[in-house]
């Protein structure tokens, strides 16, 4: 027995029992035969409505359309308050080849029916779509991010497994979008791009990534001493790069893959930033950066794209979830520019002085501070990269605030 039914069936309880004290009242003011009929009548009638709707229940959805659709209108009165900024920037190189998402909220989109009496209800499955980022990195040009940043969306948004299972529908997204670009641009076989995605849907957040491209949340710490820190830093993303061990052990697994260690190109005093308090109080450490490449070519060991280097390369992603329960204060995305001059924790102890300089926090914040804080992050680590006397990569940096 659903809820509504129970409902229903509670509610005529109620009647019938207040129809009772009203007999017992005003029996003096009517004749026996005029109550008993009263009160077989309504008792009748009750009994009928009910053997009526356990004989035809309400329907399920015919078609997986019509299920699909039930569950995305359900879900759309469930949206996440958000607040975003984006900032890109060229470095030192001769191109930008970083591409970024754009933000997806105001766009809809009509699920298709194919019983023809449904066509009056198309208006109806008309939807608002999960917010949507991505930041993609390119290598080789810029074909490959901006192919992804204009379909991946949309590829995962099409996937037959989307709302009901998310990871593989993000999955299939990724594998379909890598798989039509090589199939429709044979001309770019040296290309490709580093991923990393972030799906807002029924107050769960969904991060996935290929490559070195990096998703880092900032959390409240609900528990904590006098010594602890206000904030939790948390790295959703994995670098899928030759350093990593089980890449590297994937990799070597297939005939002929080899991961190569350059001992003669190693950078010794790469600068990171490590800990942030204030523009004039931060701690820079420096460190030896190893040359590692796929099969001596390629840094990042997951891609979209890089014909050239499969099966080595894969497009599959890693994906993590995390439910939104309002502890959660504002996540960061970026390529790898602006991760190889600053650790997980200094990026959001930089955004959290700057929330502060500014004397917001993330339920108050606007959207010109935000792209404020965003445009001075990415300066920072330019600033980083030019006191080191650097050659600065591109970088692009999302910042979205949960109100």
């Amino acid at each position: 027995m659903n809820a509504q039914v129970f409902i229903k069936k509670l509610f005529l309880v109620m009647l019938l029992s207040l129809n009772t004290n009203v007999k017992h009242t005003h029996a003096m003011h009517r004749s026996p035969q005029q109550q008993n009929s009263a009160w077989t009548s309504l008792k009748s009638w009750t009994s009928s409505w009910l053997r009526t709707q356990e004989a035809s229940p309400r329907q399920a959805p015919r078609t997986p359309q019509e299920q699909r659709s039930r569950m995305l209108l359900k879900n759309h009165f469930m949206k996440t308050a958000i607040i975003h900024a984006t900032e890109s920037h060229i470095g030192n190189r001769k191109t930008n080849e970083d591409r970024y998402a754009p933000y997806c909220q105001k766009q809809t989109h009509t699920l298709q029916t194919s019983q023809s009496e449904e066509i009056a209800r198309q208006k109806l499955f008309q939807i608002l779509l999960p917010e949507y980022f991505g930041i993609f990195d390119g290598h080789g040009g810029h074909q490959v991010a901006h192919y992804a940043a204009q379909n991946l969306y949309k590829n995962i948004m099409t996937s037959p497994f989307f709302p009901y299972a998310m990871h593989i529908a993000i999955a299939h997204g990724f594998i379909k979008t890598d798989r039509n670009f090589c199939l429709t641009h044979q001309n770019f076989k040296d290309c490709g791009a580093t991923a990393v995605i972030a799906l807002i849907f029924n107050n769960m957040l969904y991060v996935a990534n290929a490559g070195d491209a990096r998703a880092v949340l900032c959390e409240k710490r609900i528990q904590r001493t006098k010594y602890d820190e206000p904030i939790v830093t948390k790295r959703l993303s994995t670098d899928h790069t030759g350093q990593n061990p089980h890449e590297k052990a994937r990799i070597e697994k297939i005939p002929g893959g080899k991961v190569i260690t350059d001992k003669d190109s190693t950078i010794f005093g790469w600068p990171q930033l490590s800990l942030y308090f204030s523009p004039r109080e931060n701690i820079i450490d420096t460190r030896a950066r190893k040359d590692i490449r796929i099969q001596g070519i390629l840094e990042p060991s997951r891609s979209l794209g890089d014909q050239s280097l499969k099966p080595y390369i894969t497009s599959r992603p890693e994906i993590k979830t995390i439910k939104l329960d309002g502890k959660q204060e504002f996540l960061i995305l970026a390529s790898d520019g602006l991760w190889d001059v600053m650790t997980d924790e200094a990026a959001v102890q930089f955004v959290s002085a700057q929330m502060r300089m500014y004397r917001v926090t993330h339920k108050t914040i606007t959207q010109n501070i935000a792209q404020r804080i965003t445009h001075n992050l990415v300066n920072f680590a330019l600033r980083i990269y030019r006191s080191y006397r650097m050659e600065a990569d591109n970088i692009t940096a999302t910042i979205v605030f949960f109100k």
